[in-house]
């Protein structure tokens, strides 16, 4: 990309990301793209078609999480107090991480935003922290 073409994403936050509830539209946008662009990476340096065929299988699993999670991202936008939803974007969020390891070393890997946080929300951190998990009285 030179200096006159823009970015296909907007560039995701860059404070570290504390809760999933927090992810943006463009932190997972931009972590497809990366995960994307090594897996084409890949598949070209690949000459077993077998081999090839595995990594657009994985691209399209990529893909795939990457659609559950702005799925999800929206909803949560609409549902704010969601559980069902913080959950299902935590799982999604996590697949796409989990897709990611091979690359964890790459210069590009922003260790800041791509990780699967321990925590959904700040009050689940309280819960865990405070009450064991156990849901408020």
């Amino acid at each position: 990309m030179n200096e006159t073409t823009a970015p296909r994403v907007p560039r995701p936050p860059t404070a570290e990301l504390r809760y999933t509830a927090d992810l943006t539209e463009a932190d997972v946008l931009s972590a497809e793209d990366f995960l994307l662009e090594r897996l084409i990476d890949e598949r070209h340096r690949i000459e077993d078609p077998q081999s090839q065929e595995v990594a657009r299988a994985l691209a399209r699993l990529a893909h795939r999480a990457t659609t559950r999670t702005l799925t999800e991202i929206r909803a949560l936008a609409a549902r704010p107090g969601a559980a069902d939803i913080r959950a299902r974007l935590h799982e999604g969020w996590s697949e796409m991480v989990v897709a990611m390891a091979p690359w964890l070393d790459h210069p590009d890997y922003d260790h800041a935003r791509w990780y699967a946080p321990e925590h959904i929300t700040r009050e689940a951190e309280f819960l865990a922290r405070h009450l064991g998990g156990a849901p408020p009285r």
